[in-house]
């Protein structure tokens, strides 16, 4: 698994066996090259360096999410699209402009987000380093606790967007985590 150099905007490049997206431009969006139908999966993104931005998410989207112009969950008007923001760690979904859920901020350079799907159950829990899960101290992807709803029925594919000039680092499994990987989770 690696992201898509085919699902991406212009305003990102893609290097390191697709696994960094370099941000170049206004709001852009990349997405895995694998989708998720069923099973449970868990990857981490960091973000390694540059400017951390209220605009920039990591979550998880149908393949018609736009890949210019929008926010991840917040206004790109699509169901099933989820996303955890940096700055806030807020949680949006559908394109609503409603947070749904919330985690902490991975705002800084060296910080990354911990994604946990259910595909089968349609659950998503989010988690910058060792902090809770979605905020709660008593969500775990393990039992199944506290997940946030994804929308929709379809596959979804993994997602980094922003608006700032950045990069960031997604793994999938190519690399060690940096948190240990919830029971029964691939990556």
């Amino acid at each position: 698994p690696a992201l898509d150099p085919s699902k991406k905007g212009a305003g990102v490049t893609l290097s390191n066996a697709n696994q960094t997206a370099v941000f170049t431009a206004a709001q852009q969006t990349v997405l895995g090259i694998t989708g998720i139908t069923t099973g449970k999966y868990y990857f981490e993104v960091t973000f390694v360096s540059g400017t951390s931005s209220g605009n920039a998410a990591v979550g998880l989207v149908p393949s018609n999410e736009p890949l210019t112009g929008s926010q991840i969950g917040y206004n790109d008007g699509v169901t099933g699209s989820i996303g955890c923001f940096q700055s806030s760690g807020n949680v949006y979904k559908d394109g609503s402009s409603s947070s749904v859920g919330s985690a902490n901020n991975f705002s800084t350079a060296g910080n990354y987000l911990c994604v946990a799907v259910d595909a089968a159950a349609r659950l998503v829990w989010f988690k910058s380093g060792t902090n809770a899960w979605n905020g709660n101290v008593n969500a775990n992807p393990a039992t199944g606790v506290g997940g946030i709803s994804i929308s929709g029925s379809g596959t979804i594919y993994p997602a980094i967007g922003t608006d700032k000039v950045s990069n960031w680092l997604a793994n999938f499994g190519a690399t060690n985590f940096n948190q240990t990987v919830p029971t029964d989770r691939k990556s």
